[in-house]
C-alpha cells in the first residue's frame, strides 16, 4: 500500500514540475523587440492596428518662425492613408480653446503618397503656421474619415543659443535595400566645440553614418550616434545618417531625443530636444518586379 502511494505522489510531482516549466517557456517567449511602440500582439490571433504620426521640424522656436508640421497614416493593412480629410487645431499658450484651425488647403499632400507603399524621403502630408507668442503650443491633426489622431508640443522662446531642426520621412516601408535619410541642423549664436549626441532604437539599422561613430551600450534599448564638431557662430552644420528597418510593420518608431554638450563636459548641456521625431512603418515593400 505504501509503495502504491509513493508512486502515486512521485507520479503528481512529475505533472507538476513539468506543468511549471511549459508556463516558464511559455512566458519567456512574449517578448517585445526594445523601444517600439507597438500593439500588443494576441499570440493565437495577431490583430494590426492603424497609426497616424505628426511631427514638427523642430522642437523649440523663436517667435514669428515658421512652424513646418509632417504627418502620415496607414490602415492595418500597413497601406498608406493617402486621402485623408485632415484638420489640424493649434492651442496656443495660456489658453484653453482652439486658436488656430489649419484645414482644406492649409494642407499639402505629397505626390509621392502612394495607398500601397513606396520609398520616399518626403512627409505625406505638410503644412505650417507662425506663432506669435512665447510658450508651449499644443498641436493635434485628426483624420475626418477614420478617426485617427496624433498630437505634439512645442515651445517658443527667443532665449535660444542655439537653433536645432531635421528632417527626413514620416512613413517608411520595410524593405531589405531601401534607406532613408535623417538631415540633422545646427545654426549656434556663439562658436562652440560640442558633441552631439542622437539617439535611435537598436532594431533600427544604421547604413550610413558620416564621421560620426555608433555607441551600444548593453545595458540599454537605445543605441547612439555621436559627432565631435566645431560650430561657428551664425553658420548651419549638417549632421546626416541613413538608416533602415528591414523586418518591422504596422508600428511607430521614435528618433532622437538628440543632446548638444560641451566637449570634455558631458554634464553641460547646451540644448536638448524636447519631442521626438515619429516614423510610422507600412507594410514591406515587394521590389521582386522592380
Amino acid at each position: 500500500m505504501k509503495d502504491k502511494n509513493r508512486k502515486i505522489y512521485t507520479l503528481i510531482f512529475v505533472i507538476l514540475i513539468l506543468s511549471i516549466f511549459v508556463l516558464l517557456t511559455s512566458l519567456s517567449s512574449r517578448k517585445n523587440a526594445p523601444n517600439e511602440r507597438t500593439i500588443l500582439d494576441d499570440v493565437e490571433k495577431p490583430q494590426m492596428s492603424s497609426f497616424m504620426i505628426l511631427n514638427a521640424d523642430k522642437s523649440v522656436y523663436s517667435i514669428g518662425e515658421t512652424v513646418y508640421l509632417y504627418a502620415s497614416a496607414i490602415d492595418e493593412g500597413g497601406n498608406t492613408l493617402c486621402n485623408c480629410d485632415l484638420e489640424i487645431n493649434i492651442l496656443e499658450p495660456g489658453n484653453e480653446g482652439t486658436n488656430l484651425s489649419l484645414v482644406g488647403e492649409d494642407i499639402s499632400k505629397s505626390t509621392a503618397c502612394l495607398e500601397d507603399g513606396g520609398k520616399t524621403n518626403d512627409p505625406d502630408y505638410q503644412s505650417y503656421f507662425v506663432p506669435d507668442k512665447e510658450g508651449i503650443y499644443r498641436i493635434k491633426i485628426k483624420d475626418i474619415n477614420s478617426g485617427l489622431s496624433s498630437e505634439k508640443e512645442i515651445r517658443v522662446t527667443n532665449e535660444n543659443k542655439i537653433d536645432v531642426g531635421r528632417y527626413s520621412t514620416t512613413r517608411l516601408n520595410p524593405s531589405d535595400d531601401e534607406r532613408y535619410h535623417m538631415i540633422l541642423k545646427i545654426t549656434p549664436k556663439e562658436n562652440l566645440r560640442v558633441k552631439v549626441t542622437e539617439y535611435f532604437p537598436k532594431s533600427l539599422s544604421i547604413v550610413w553614418k558620416g564621421e560620426a561613430l555608433i555607441n551600444h551600450d548593453e545595458n540599454s534599448d537605445l543605441g547612439k550616434l555621436v559627432w565631435e564638431v566645431d560650430l561657428k557662430a551664425g553658420e548651419t552644420k549638417e549632421l546626416i545618417y541613413d538608416y533602415r528597418i528591414p523586418e518591422a510593420e504596422n508600428q511607430v518608431y521614435s528618433l532622437g531625443k538628440l543632446v548638444i554638450s560641451e566637449t570634455g563636459n558631458p554634464t553641460s548641456i547646451v540644448f536638448e530636444e524636447e519631442s521626438f521625431w515619429d516614423l510610422v512603418v507600412g507594410k514591406r515593400l515587394d521590389l521582386s518586379n522592380d
